[in-house]
């Protein structure tokens, strides 16, 4: 037998207000309290209490004439933390690269086209193509 979900419980369930609030599994990561000092240290965030999803959102509100997509599009912490920063690769991590001089980020990426990135490769296991150093906001 199978069960429909009414119309107006489907329409509460994919409404903006419910996708405003949507967690995913990386929320979890997120949270992880390695990644969370560093993605903010330095900001007006550094000492917030919120969880990293609301803070993400809190910024995505403030700054959504300049930020193409939404915060959920781009959660690929579940992938990132556990490669990155439970394993300890801060030395070449590109999130750690903005306020520590020492980082060994730009020792990993080759600008190669015909090569995958290698920064998504190390930070998420993603096999991506180099779009080259021109196009390239990390390098």
């Amino acid at each position: 037998m199978k069960e429909k979900l009414p119309e107006k419980d489907s329409s509460k369930l994919f409404s903006y207000q419910s996708l405003t609030q949507l967690e995913l599994p990386g929320d979890v990561w997120n949270n992880n309290s390695k990644f969370r000092d560093c993605i903010l240290k330095g900001t007006e965030y550094e000492n917030s209490k919120k969880s990293l999803n609301k803070i993400l959102r809190d910024f995505f509100d403030k700054n959504r004439d300049s930020i193409i997509g939404y915060p959920e599009q781009f959660d690929v912490t579940f992938d990132f933390v556990q490669r990155m920063c439970e394993l300890d690769n801060c030395d070449i991590c590109p999130i750690d690269k903005i306020n520590n001089e020492k980082n060994n980020f730009y020792k990993i990426c080759i600008k190669d086209e015909s090569m995958y990135c290698p920064i998504a490769l190390v930070s998420c296991n993603y096999k991506n193509n180099c779009i080259g150093i021109n196009k390239c906001n990390l390098a």
